[in-house]
């Protein structure tokens, strides 16, 4: 009986050898490529804004057809208001030497001058 039992435990191990050595031909045969992972930082910096010109509509001069302006360094997009939490207009990018930007007020909701009461620029690079 003791024989029988010495030999079950030597087929166990052996067994639980064989599952190893193949669990082991299975993982080393993966192949993964090398990828990248990493942080960074950097600075914010605001856009001084100047040259600031509003364009009344010819037909109806309480309808304000555009905002133009400059920018002191190149933006990618620019987006304006100018009533308080009110249209959203999109002026795209700014372009030139002088990073003139000239933004539609008349898609959508056409910008009206008597409630403007305050010109929001917000840029990005």
């Amino acid at each position: 009986m003791k024989k029988n039992k010495t030999t079950r435990t030597l087929l166990v191990i052996a067994l639980v050898a064989l599952v190893m050595a193949a669990t082991y031909a299975f993982t080393a045969s993966n192949t993964v490529p090398g990828s990248q992972a990493g942080s960074g930082s950097g600075a914010i910096s605001g856009y001084s804004v100047s040259n600031i010109h509003y364009t009344a509509d010819a037909t109806t001069p309480d309808n304000m057809d555009s905002v133009s302006f400059d920018l002191d360094n190149a933006a990618g997009d620019v987006k304006v208001t100018v009533v308080d939490g009110g249209t959203v207009y999109d002026c795209g990018a700014s372009a030139g030497v002088s990073n003139t930007v000239t933004c539609d007020t008349t898609a959508g909701t056409q910008a009206t001058i008597s409630p403007a009461n305050n010109l929001t620029v917000v840029a990005v690079s």
